[in-house]
């Protein structure tokens, strides 16, 4: 209901979509090691991420502080859309006192993308390195960064390089579509087999291509145009440029900048904890899963149950990763949804029979596959529920 008081439901950014309901954020912050949420908050849907980013670091002080009795040597890891240069300033200040590592946007370190690829070196990985570092080529530098000396490094990536010109010629063919369109239309008027509609306009026709080349991203670099005018009539030619797609491959395709103040950590220290925010992205994803965990839809209206609603999703979510933790110290490698589906397949049945009013009972136990098998015999579990 739009005219509901609740603080905490409101109308904003949805990336779901459903920008006909009302939205409630989700703060969170979880360990590097199996993802355990250990601080958590709801706020407005409204509110902007760079916002509830300082709420959420001064939080982070106090808890710690209050937990511990001293303050922590923290490297907060974030990405491009809270780099801003106030959150840094808070990141800096004497209150706080944390370490960083964030990404960089092309405009905001422009000459760290202007290195050609010949000058990077190879990423030096530790032996124990997953096998997708030792792909990897960056150059390092310290650079001027949203008002401040950082140290800099880009990261080449051959294979996102891949991906991502694999998507760029799908744009391309969809662009040339959509071009050759108009390009049909304004000819089949000028042989006067389309008659229907306004006659087109030099502004008008300029803006539609526009339009288009600007619904992709590198398009307007990658096509050039020309609308003709001739026996008062318009024509549109245009041609994509192989020379201007190889530009943008060398300067921006497969490259990540990343910017932090601890000049001590190496490349591979500072590409490892970027990439470390995944564990996050899993987290807001499991917790998202419509089988278990599901935080949505949440069928409340006041900002009290919505909270309680909120902190009983992440509780259940933390105990599974504790879990998972705990599991993986046993050997038993497995994700929390994997777990969760094959122990839902343990059954105890009770089978009643004989004299209806006084029957006789059986207990059975019905292990369901391997993995719960293995963890009902870890744990014992037949034994100390059903004995």
């Amino acid at each position: 209901d739009t005219m509901n008081p609740s603080g905490l439901a409101k109308r904003g950014h949805d990336k779901a979509k459903r920008n006909d309901l009302k939205t409630v954020g989700l703060a969170l912050l979880v360990t590097p090691d199996f993802s355990v949420p250990v601080l958590s908050e709801a706020y407005p849907g409204n509110r902007g991420d760079s916002t509830q980013f300082s709420n959420m670091m001064e939080q982070l002080k106090l808890r710690y502080r209050a937990i511990v009795g001293k303050d922590a040597q923290i490297t907060i890891v974030f990405d491009r859309g809270n780099n801003s240069e106030s959150n840094l300033d808070l990141l800096e200040s004497e209150g706080l006192g944390f370490h960083y590592v964030g990404g960089l946007k092309k405009n905001q370190v422009a000459e760290l993308y202007a290195v050609p690829k010949s000058s990077y070196k190879p990423l030096a990985c530790p032996e124990d390195a997953p096998e997708k570092y030792e792909s990897l080529t960056t150059y390092r530098m310290r650079a001027a960064v949203l008002g401040r000396e950082a140290t800099t490094v880009i990261v080449y990536n051959p294979e996102l390089e891949k991906g991502q010109l694999q998507g760029i010629q799908a744009n391309i063919e969809k662009t040339k579509s959509e071009l050759l369109e108009i390009q049909g239309k304004l000819f089949k008027r000028s042989k006067g087999e389309l008659k229907k509609g306004k006659k087109p306009t030099f502004e008008r026709v300029s803006k539609a291509v526009s339009k288009i080349l600007a619904r992709r991203e590198y398009m307007d670099d990658i096509f050039e145009y020309e609308i003709l005018e001739k026996d008062n009539h318009l024509f549109l030619t245009f041609s994509d440029s192989e020379d201007k797609l190889n530009v943008i491959r060398e300067e921006q395709l497969g490259k990540t900048a990343l910017f932090t103040d601890r000049a001590d950590m190496s490349d591979y220290e500072i590409i490892s904890a970027y990439r470390s925010a995944w564990h996050v992205e899993s987290s807001f994803r499991q917790m998202k899963d419509t089988e278990f965990l599901t935080v949505r839809p949440i069928f409340h209206w006041t900002d009290q149950r919505i909270a309680v609603h909120i902190f009983i999703c992440v509780l259940a979510y933390r105990l599974c990763s504790l879990l998972r933790k705990e599991l993986h110290g046993k050997g038993i490698e497995c994700s929390i949804s994997q777990y969760l589906k094959s122990m839902n397949s343990i059954n105890r049945v009770t089978t009643f029979y004989g004299d209806i009013k006084k029957p006789k009972k059986i207990e059975a136990f019905i292990s369901g596959d391997e993995l719960s098998a293995r963890i009902e015999e870890t744990y014992k579990l037949q034994e100390k529920y059903y004995g």
